[in-house]
């Protein structure tokens, strides 16, 4: 059995952990929401998740008002949007990293098959050059 000095210490102690407060304040200055929304439409998947989960909860939002009341209607919108609005995101992720996947595979491939192509070409033209040496030089005429 491993005595304690020949085991390395990966839990930090308390007052470790209590002595390093400036990180967090750090993280939490360079959140910035504004430029983060400003920049959302850069975001793969993340208009179209937003906009079927806006959708979907204005959708379930306006039938449960209708049969419920306004106060259960808030709660299955709400509901309903991050339900539909992680669901979507995820199918939507899902299906570009299976595209990603499949693009980075005929990428990889591809300079091989020009390599053959390219060597394929060449062979026909040495051919083709040797074919046509010997139909110049008549046996004869030297």
């Amino acid at each position: 059995m491993a005595s304690d000095s020949d085991v390395p210490n990966s839990i930090p102690a308390l007052s470790e952990t209590h002595s390093q407060p400036a990180q967090w304040t750090e993280a939490v200055k360079k959140i910035q929401p504004v430029d983060d929304f400003r920049n959302l439409p850069q975001v793969p998947c993340a208009r179209e998740s937003l906009m079927y989960g806006i959708a979907s909860a204005a959708g379930i939002g306006a039938i449960r008002f209708l049969n419920g009341g306004p106060r259960v209607a808030a709660n299955w919108a709400v509901g309903t949007f991050v339900f539909i609005s992680i669901a979507s995101w995820e199918v939507c992720r899902r299906a570009r990293d299976r595209e990603q996947q499949t693009m980075r595979m005929i990428v990889e491939k591809y300079p091989q098959r020009n390599i053959r192509v390219a060597m394929q070409k060449a062979e026909e033209a040495r051919a083709q050059a040797s074919a046509g040496d010997a139909g110049n030089n008549p046996t004869g005429a030297s």
